[in-house]
């Protein structure tokens, strides 16, 4: 089943502004042990405090501040908290709203597909090792080449004839390459079959080693190969990755050959009907086909698919219109597509109920838990955040209080002189500080680091301003107290040793207000939607009858007796 994390979401918001009353704590005798509390006499189950303990333990990061490790009853006064508003919601009739009954229909069909498929899915043998084993060796292998390129086919033929009468590859190309006949004359290496081109790979295929390959067309023209060697890498990886392809290949294959099953058993078309059917005849009058009832497909057990289905759902595809699409001759090439998106839906959920997946209890629970997670988003949206006022004030206050929080970072200018022997970095930095000019030490002085063995990251522009947290810890280490015009040696490696400039160091400071007000807005909406539960939470508890049905030491027997414990 799918696992959603919208309850533990909710928990995770009345748990940041709750203040819980405990109504009882002592387990009633004779009380069903699967229902460990009442609120107005509606039971909150066992099974639904596992599952909210589950969805906390999910999440490492919310569990360290939200799981109740010391005391469980405050999860099961949370899940109370969240039963009193959604029974508050369903009282002024969230739960009837239209976008309410279209999201939990959309949900309940969703999580029936994935059922079924998951079932057909599991049902799927394990892929044979040998075959495991060949689409291995198609991703570990790796071959010796070389190549020669040619622009006209005229020459890579010659240069082939060439080979087999035998000159050697490697003379002869350099020569060509020269020449400008030919080019990107690559040095004998080993590669990766997977990494070459397909048309590469299948001609490398057919050759033994010492073999070279006829002209072969690519893109940018003909190449011409050699074989020198294969071989086959130890790469673990790589042989569960193609474990995956296989077996996932084969679900795929499945689930198509399933769902063609199901065609057959559920569907029958009226092919004279489809086949007289023109969207495109008269795309002004399109909109007839909108009110068309004719059957193109009777659904076993189910509700037929109707020209008028097949015209709504081509029109839903179209953005810029009909009209437009008809002129591009799109509207009856979609068609196929559309009977088979429609049709495919229609059988899956009508064998996912005839095998009863819908009355599954794992499946009921879910919908169940998505109806309550949807229901309380909208209880909060519609009732509680209209109540919420952010006055400008209280961002101020916020922003005092928090100034930590909105700093902009220490920055710093730099310029660097990278050295591969650390005496000649030593004797450069001793110059410079009794007030040598770094513009000449870069020209003239020894032992400096090519530009391009410089990490991108300590190639410094005097003209960029830099976060200094952003550095490296080296670095950050050795300007340490260094202000505008002072120069600092790092270390980064022992051939490359980097002199520093400080062209320029700005100390950090608060980001202005209005830079941050949105971002303040947010927070102290956040704080006081969370005082506007609590307060609804405690209302609704004072005119409520809660029955905590038992007590801690309970509900961690019942919690670790249960198979569903984390």
């Amino acid at each position: 089943m799918i696992r959603h994390a919208s309850i533990r979401r909710a928990a995770a918001t009345l748990g940041a502004a709750v203040t819980f009353l405990a109504v009882s704590a002592a387990p009633t005798a004779g009380l069903d042990p699967e229902i460990v509390a009442r609120v107005n006499g509606e039971p909150i189950t066992l099974d639904r405090y596992l599952r909210a303990l589950g969805e906390l333990h999910a999440d490492s990061s919310e569990a360290s501040q939200s799981v109740p490790k010391k005391d469980p009853t405050e999860l099961l006064q949370r899940l109370v908290d969240i039963e009193l508003i959604l029974q508050e919601a369903a009282n002024i009739g969230l739960d009837g709203l239209p976008d309410f009954g279209k999201t939990v229909q959309a949900f309940r069909e969703d999580t029936l597909r994935g059922a079924l498929l998951d079932r057909v899915a599991r049902g799927v043998p394990p892929p044979d090792p040998a075959e495991i084993e060949r689409r291995y060796r198609e991703k570990a292998a790796e071959v010796e080449v070389s190549s020669l390129e040619f622009s006209r086919i005229e020459d890579a033929q010659a240069f082939f004839e060439a080979l087999r009468r035998g000159d050697d590859f490697v003379s002869l190309g350099q020569r060509l390459v020269d020449e400008k006949h030919a080019r990107n004359l690559l040095d004998r290496g080993w590669f990766r079959r997977d990494a070459v081109l397909p048309e590469v790979a299948r001609a490398l295929d057919a050759l033994e080693a010492g073999q070279v390959s006829a002209p072969l067309p690519l893109e940018r023209g003909f190449a011409v190969l050699k074989l020198h060697g294969t071989r086959l890498a130890d790469d673990p990886e790589a042989r569960e990755q193609a474990e995956r392809e296989i077996y996932g290949a084969k679900r795929n294959q499945a689930l198509l050959d399933y769902v063609d099953g199901l065609r057959d058993k559920y569907l029958k078309t009226d092919e004279e009907l489809l086949a007289t059917l023109d969207f495109e005849a008269d795309a002004k009058r399109f909109d007839a086909f909108l009110e068309d009832d004719r059957v193109v497909v009777q659904v076993q057990d189910g509700e037929p698919i109707r020209v008028r289905d097949v015209a709504r759902s081509i029109k839903g595809r179209m953005f810029h219109g009909v009209e437009q699409a008809a002129k591009s001759q799109r509207l009856n090439k979609s068609v196929g597509n559309v009977l088979e998106e429609l049709t495919t839906e229609r059988i899956i959920q009508l064998e996912a109920r005839k095998l009863g997946l819908d009355r599954d209890p794992e499946f009921l629970a879910e919908v169940a838990e998505y109806e309550r997670a949807i229901l309380f988003g909208l209880f909060v949206r519609k009732v509680v955040d209209p109540e919420v006022q952010v006055r400008p004030e209280e961002i101020q206050t916020h922003y005092n209080e928090h100034l930590s929080e909105y700093m902009q970072p220490e920055m710093v200018r730099l310029d660097a002189i990278a050295f591969t022997d650390a005496a000649a970095a030593q004797h450069a930095l001793e110059r410079l500080n009794a007030g040598a000019d770094l513009g000449w030490m870069r020209a003239n002085a020894e032992t400096q680091v090519r530009a391009e063995a410089i990490p991108q990251e300590l190639r410094f522009d005097r003209r960029l301003l830099l976060a200094i947290d952003g550095l490296p810890e080296g670095l950050i280490a050795a300007i340490a107290g260094a202000g505008a015009g002072d120069f600092r040696l790092y270390t980064e490696t022992p051939e490359r040793h980097h002199l520093l400039a400080v062209v320029e160091r700005v100390a950090a400071k608060p980001q202005p207000l209005d830079d941050v007000r949105e971002r303040i807005g947010q927070a102290v909406f956040a704080d006081e939607r969370e005082d506007v539960v609590k307060d609804w939470t405690r209302r609704l508890r004072e005119a409520s009858q809660v029955e905590i049905l038992v007590d801690a030491e309970g509900l961690r027997n019942l919690a670790m007796g249960s198979p569903a414990a984390p």
